[in-house]
């Protein structure tokens, strides 16, 4: 947030903080760096650094980034967004640290239309004091990304504050009363943060990934956002854009050099 205006890369930011703490990780922020660190040791999504100051030497957040990580015995991954860290990038890509993670920012400021109905399809929201619908949750991430998730998505929702109000509400889009899709939006200052979107393989292309999209942007606005952001991935970046987001930067995961042989 930049005086109390919103900032798509700071709202990211803050959402992975948000999940840290609430799946029982640590966070540290240290002279213009912030680190989170999850309960599980994966370099994807739970554990990484980012810039806070844009004025922090590219060599001192790579050097400090590194030396944090090892002595915790993860590794060491550094986020990028694209149009504050243009110099670290550079820095990062001399220094043999490899971008193993691309994902184009986009983002929306005003309500998107529910698009149109699916046959069969219906919309819960998670009263997040429920550990049957976070278990309900955590059955559709898993098979929607698949078991090379499976530690991830089990240490982000570990525990029932990983869908508490306030700052975060789950949608469960159900087909023929089967829960099918899933999607939660995080509320950071006045921005939202769209985040862990899928659908099931069996259900896929029938528009349910359009469903909760829909509905997790339009309650980031509802909830006083001034904009909702997300981080896309291939299979998703086309069906964003085409409900009317856009393209305003790239963020990358960086991995440091591996000290094996």
């Amino acid at each position: 947030m930049v005086d109390g205006v919103f900032d798509e890369d700071q709202a990211i930011q803050a959402a992975y903080l948000d999940m840290t703490v609430r799946a029982g990780g640590r966070i540290v922020h240290e002279d213009g760096l912030g680190m989170y660190f999850g309960t599980h040791p994966s370099w994807i999504i739970i554990n990484g650094a980012f810039r806070t100051d844009p004025g922090l030497a590219p060599g001192d957040a790579i050097r400090r980034t590194e030396r944090a990580f090892r002595e915790r015995g993860r590794t060491p991954l550094l986020m990028t967004f694209g149009r504050a860290d243009a110099d670290l990038e550079a820095a990062l890509a001399d220094a043999g640290w490899r971008a193993a993670v691309e994902l184009p920012i986009m983002v929306r400021s005003t309500t998107l239309p529910p698009g149109p109905a699916v046959d069969g399809a219906g919309l819960d929201w998670l009263a997040g004091d429920d550990l049957v619908e976070l278990g309900v949750l955590r059955d559709v991430l898993l098979r929607g990304y698949g078991d090379g998730m499976r530690e991830v998505v089990d240490s982000v929702f570990r525990t029932i504050a990983a869908i508490r109000p306030p700052g975060v509400a789950a949608a469960i889009a159900r087909l023929d009363g089967a829960p099918a899709a899933a999607a939660l939006v995080y509320v950071e200052g006045p921005g939202a943060v769209v985040a862990w979107v899928t659908t099931v393989p069996e259900a896929r292309r029938r528009g349910l990934g359009r469903l909760v999209t829909a509905a997790v942007t339009n309650r980031g606005l509802g909830l006083g956002a001034a904009g909702v952001t997300l981080q896309a991935s291939d299979m998703g970046a086309p069906v964003y854009r085409s409900m009317g987001y856009q393209d305003v930067s790239m963020s990358r995961g960086w991995l440091a050099p591996s000290r094996e042989p």
